[in-house]
């Protein structure tokens, strides 16, 4: 149901797509590929010959090698062929057959099947939860340039495939996962490169509907019944695909050998003739740099095959050979943060990111991509599908999303070689970086320089003078290489998926990385309880005052508001506020706040310092503690000493950690607490807290009620004029961290209610 005020997804969809339609017809007479013929012959091969030919044919070398589905899909585009007087495209030979009945026809089919993949596009938009996402998730979809480049221009169906991808992950965002394990049976069954999406697949089963977690505690019957029904649904288009070919035959062995031994052939080598951007191109690059500097220190070694341009399989000639059970192994390895995610508890994760079967998909596809056997660079597209989709809900993807634009569009660019179409390289690259950035910034509400940080800029110029050079000054350059320049940039997006893989592997794994943070934290407090830098403040120099506080929306547990509300202290009066939306890590460790608040406290006080050096505070107080901390360096503390100015913590709870993990210790001091702000009065006082020693909290109560505050320093002031200065603010009516807590929440709800 539309809330009040909302923008249709109609209102955008319709312009869109017939913009769209136009600028496909208007690229029909533009650069196909040798697969325009691929498929003509594939409609020729199972509209004339029966069944039991359909994977022996061999009269075209562009056999049919996709699975049964995709070949009766085929034999119906033939079919409608035929009853449109097309019969003569329809011609199984050896040469190729272009003319332009064929061009229209095979076009025409594309941009028929397109439809499909629209209407999956309005099913996952329409799941989001806001407006902005539905929309502009729509429009980053449809628009996409990746199928453009690959379907309308390069020619081949996979904005179709793409569909069914999609409308089983929407059956899972809706809990229909029977429909969900249906949808993808079906896809298996048109596509095999599909089965990068396996192991995904079964950790999201195992975690939602089987729940691994608590498997042992659930009824044997249940159990079983699941397993049963989920069994046969994966079956049954099985049973539709590969039955035919076993019933029309009386050698049913020898049918399915034929299937399989198109499908899966082994004798292609470990890259394609035109490396994918995974660890294999920078192991063949390695491996090349190898050769040449061994072969001018008087070694002779033999010329690498893999930069030959052909699909074959080879030998490395310094390096050990990599053949497909090292590939394997690679694969596994990499599989092994996706399935520690069986961790994962359904009934408490349903908001994390962890536990969405898109990170899944990603997780696994991800991983057969970097690590796979003789990948080509179009696989890049199953992973940039659940990727677009979860950086719709979760704003921590989006910086992964746009790298992977970048290494998805400089990738493909390629594709395109003829002269005609070279400057749609350039075009589809920046435009579809601009589409993506938008998309990030609007749906979480943040700023394009947020995401515009210097190494992401370097790398957008990188990737477009190396573009620029394979258009256009390849010859100039690399007189004598030519494959130079299509190495780089295989190379260069390889180091940028690296990069994506580790920070993916890292969320759903991150125990080391907490560990080094944790590490780093550490290491950071032994220097400055050492000697703090922080020069230190007292009351008489204290005007400015800055209370930050940070909270979380309830729409995306990564996305939050950050506030920070500037006061005079002498005046009593707010002078300023300043707000901005960020991605938030789910990272709470416990007494490691400053790990997830920090970095963000420090920058937006460094950008108001930069923008209005009038509002430099004197002293931060912050919404955590100070040296009342089981570390006795708490993020009031952290934040001193990144920004060199004095703070204050204010906390609404106690750190019981400080007494560590004895209960019988908290329930004795809590019973001593109770009692010691019992007797505050309901007027403006403070405690001291001295049962904790060394003192380093006090309790201060707000006037008129019966609430308190824990006031602890931080670094560059003492705990007395510390709490001199929060009485003062509250005796003038200002409560500080209430203040930046309600404008981040106010702030949070509104993002919430979009």
């Amino acid at each position: 149901r539309m809330k009040k005020g909302e923008e249709p997804l109609s209102r955008v969809a319709v312009p869109t797509v017939i913009g769209l339609i136009a600028v496909k017809i208007l690229l029909f007479h533009s650069y196909s590929s040798t697969d325009i013929e691929v498929h003509r012959n594939w409609k020729a091969i199972t509209h004339h010959l029966p069944l039991s030919q359909w994977y022996k044919e061999e009269t075209s070398q562009w056999t049919l090698d996709y699975p049964p589905f995709f070949a009766f899909f085929e034999k119906c585009l033939g079919r409608l062929a035929f009853l449109m007087g097309m019969e003569d495209i329809l011609i199984i030979q050896k040469e190729a057959l272009m003319n332009s009945r064929v061009l229209y026809f095979m076009r025409s089919t594309v941009l028929a099947s397109d439809l499909i993949y629209l209407l999956a596009i309005v099913a996952v938009s329409t799941a989001m939860r806001s407006s902005k996402s539905r929309n502009y998730l729509f429009i980053l979809l449809s628009t996409h340039t990746t199928f453009i480049l690959l379907d309308s221009l390069h020619f081949q169906y996979n904005a179709m495939l793409t569909s069914l991808v999609i409308f089983s992950i929407v059956c899972m965002l809706k809990a229909h996962f029977l429909w969900a394990a249906l949808i993808y049976s079906i896809l298996l069954n048109f596509k095999h490169i599909y089965l990068y999406y396996a192991p995904g697949f079964v950790v999201a089963y195992l975690i939602h509907w089987f729940d691994a977690i608590n498997l042992l505690r659930q009824p044997l019957l249940h159990t079983i019944r699941q397993s049963v029904s989920l069994l046969v649904v994966l079956l049954i288009p099985f049973f539709f695909s590969i039955g035919p070919f076993l019933f029309s035959s009386l050698d049913h062995l020898d049918a399915l050998q034929s299937i399989l031994s198109r499908i899966f052939p082994v004798q292609r080598g470990l890259t394609h003739a035109y490396w994918a951007p995974n660890a294999w191109a920078i192991y063949n690059t390695a491996d090349l740099v190898l050769n040449k500097v061994v072969s001018r220190a008087g070694v002779i070694l033999p010329q690498p095959e893999y930069t030959s341009g052909l699909v074959q399989e080879y030998t490395h000639t310094v390096l050990p050979t990599i053949g497909m059970g090292i590939s394997l192994v690679c694969v596994l390895i990499s599989l092994l943060p996706l399935f520690s995610l069986l961790r994962l508890d359904r009934s408490s994760s349903s908001s994390s990111p962890l536990s969405s079967p898109s990170f899944h998909l990603l997780l696994s596809s991800f991983s057969f991509f970097f690590f796979g056997y003789h990948v080509h660079e179009k696989a890049l597209l199953l992973p940039l599908i659940p990727l677009i989709i979860l950086s719709a809900q979760y704003a921590i993807f989006c910086p992964l999303l746009l790298d992977l634009t970048l290494a998805v569009s400089s990738s493909l660019a390629p594709l395109l070689f003829t002269i005609p179409e070279l400057p749609l390289r350039l075009a589809f690259f920046f435009f579809q970086f601009s589409i993506t950035l938008l998309f990030v910034c609007r749906v979480h509400h943040q700023s394009p320089l947020r995401y515009l940080t210097p190494n992401r800029v370097t790398v957008l110029v990188v990737l477009s003078i190396l573009e620029i050079i394979h258009s256009y000054l390849d010859k100039v350059i690399f007189p004598t290489s030519p494959f130079i320049s299509l190495l780089l940039i295989s190379l260069s997006n390889s180091f940028i998926l690296f990069s994506i893989f580790i920070r993916l592997l890292s969320l759903a794994f991150p125990f080391p990385l907490i560990q080094w943070k944790k590490w780093r934290c550490l290491r950071k407090e032994r220097y400055h309880m050492s000697g703090s830098s922080v020069i230190s403040v007292e009351r008489e120099d204290v005007s400015v005052v800055a209370a930050v506080d940070i909270e979380v929306t309830s729409r995306d547990p990564t996305l939050a508001v950050i506030s920070a509300v500037f006061f005079d202290l002498n005046k009593g009066e707010k002078i300023d506020s300043v707000s901005e939306v960020i991605p938030y890590p789910q990272l709470y460790i416990p007494h490691f706040l400053a790990l997830s608040e920090e970095s963000h406290v420090c920058d937006l006080i460094g950008r108001v310092i930069s923008s209005r050096p009038q509002l430099r505070p004197h002293i931060i107080i912050c919404d955590g503690n100070g040296r009342f901390h089981p570390r006795r360096f708490g993020l009031a503390c952290h934040v001193a000493a990144s920004t060199g100015i004095p703070t204050i913590g204010i906390s609404k709870n106690m750190d019981w950690g400080v007494i560590g993990g004895d209960r019988n210790a908290r329930k004795v001091y809590g019973e001593r607490l109770k009692k010691l702000v019992s007797w505050l009065p309901q007027r403006l006082g403070w405690s001291p807290l001295t049962f904790f020693l060394p003192h380093t909290l006090n309790v201060v109560s707000y006037p008129h009620s019966t609430k308190h505050v824990f006031v602890s320093a931080g670094l560059g002031v003492s705990l007395d004029t510390a709490t001199q200065i929060v009485l003062e603010l509250m005796g003038k009516g200002i409560a500080p961290t209430a203040e930046a807590d309600n404008l981040a929440r106010r702030i949070a709800s509104q993002i919430s209610s979009l």
